[in-house]
């Protein structure tokens, strides 16, 4: 008998309203949240599981969608990704993967600045209205997360383009996992970033994605991420993380 797992038909879609950005949230929700419980994407979409938090959830990542910003040649800043496949239970067009690009430099005009500050980047105040302990935690964390990203995007200034392209979510719903939909939405990445004047990709990667970036040609620059924070305030323990790219000095 074939062990082979059967084929899909994949097609991978640039999101271009942000009803299509909404169905991206449900192969979060399953890859780190019912999967690995990945205490990031918990903390930073707190109610996940439940129709309220996942509404939520959505609704940010259509804002992020909305006010995404537009490079000197008028290409999006940030790329939102959608794998769609028929199920093969329901003979359904579904979202079974997704991915989110982003370019970023500090130079104006070559994609998204660094923020200058992590917590109003991802708009932690309305994640957590009034607690203030749970806003620096998260601020914190996602500061330590992004902090060699960051530092890449600052050397980048003195190459051309001066700008770098960062895979910032990669997810894939478990019941589609196995067929190559992540290595897909990676290479869409990697074909976009060359076009856009041979950008180096970077990543952070969690133990699940990374065997799939490194056959990629992502390389880990670094130990694994060290989290600044007083973990005791997460309810669960912060995931393993390392820093990746495709051009190590």
């Amino acid at each position: 008998m074939s062990s082979q797992t059967p084929s899909l038909d994949l097609e991978i879609e640039v999101a271009s309203t942000a009803e299509q950005v909404k169905e991206s949230f449900g192969p979060m929700c399953e890859a780190f949240g019912a999967q690995t419980q990945d205490a990031i994407f918990m903390g930073l979409n707190p109610g996940w599981d439940t129709p309220d938090g996942r509404q939520k959830g959505e609704e940010r990542l259509a804002e992020r969608f909305t006010t995404r910003t537009f490079n000197r040649d008028e290409k999006p800043n940030t790329i939102f990704l959608n794998a769609i496949v028929v199920d093969p239970t329901t003979k359904q067009r579904v979202v079974a993967g997704m991915a989110v690009w982003e370019q970023a430099s500090t130079v104006v005009g070559y994609g998204d600045l660094p923020p200058e500050d992590e917590g109003a980047d991802m708009g932690i105040e309305a994640i957590y209205p009034g607690d203030v302990v749970q806003q620096m935690f998260w601020t914190d964390v996602m500061a330590s997360l992004h902090a060699r990203r960051w530092q890449a995007v600052r050397d980048s200034a003195a190459v051309s383009p001066p700008a770098i392209m960062a895979l910032d979510i990669c997810a894939v719903d478990p019941r589609f996992q196995g067929h190559g939909i992540g290595s897909k939405l990676v290479e869409w990445g990697l074909e976009e970033a060359k076009a856009r004047g041979d950008l180096e990709a970077v990543t952070e990667a969690s133990v699940m994605g990374r065997r799939v970036y490194q056959k990629l040609g992502f390389e880990q620059e670094g130990p694994e991420t060290v989290y600044n924070v007083d973990a005791s305030l997460s309810k669960y323990p912060l995931p393993s993380n390392v820093f990746l790219r495709t051009r190590k000095p």
